[in-house]
């Protein structure tokens, strides 16, 4: 199933199975739908995605294989220090312990109202020798 999405976000798709092709999928978006493959060795693959709503699906197909099944099977949601609202999504098909990397998919809200830039520490002091 699609993991549903509202605004601006910054989708890095950072691993990838290595014993099976894999892809993202966005459907909705105001100018990033389409399929992105990541190649399994290659770098990340990096995409900035706003819509009101939007999704994005993980998918991964056997390499001798023309069909793709979804496979998110994890989402986690934290905040960092740094980038402010993230979510991490998880994605293998069968049993987690046949896996030898899942997918995962690091999303950063981009919204500056609701997920403003990190400011520095004003109580952060530092005194010159001397």
């Amino acid at each position: 199933m699609p993991e549903m999405f509202y605004g601006p976000w910054r989708l890095t798709f950072k691993k990838s199975d290595a014993n099976r092709r894999n892809r993202l999928v966005v459907v909705g978006s105001d100018s990033a739908d389409g399929t992105y493959e990541r190649v399994y060795g290659g770098g990340p693959v990096e995409l900035d995605v706003t819509g009101g709503a939007w999704s994005v699906e993980v998918e991964s197909s056997p390499r001798d294989a023309d069909t793709w099944e979804a496979s998110i099977r994890e989402r986690n949601t934290e905040y960092d220090p740094n980038d402010g609202i993230v979510i991490t999504l998880h994605g293998y098909v069968g049993d987690r312990e046949d896996v030898v990397q899942p997918n995962v998919v690091r999303c950063v809200y981009r919204d500056p109202d609701r997920n403003p830039p990190q400011v520095p520490d004003p109580f952060d002091f530092t005194y010159a020798r001397g």
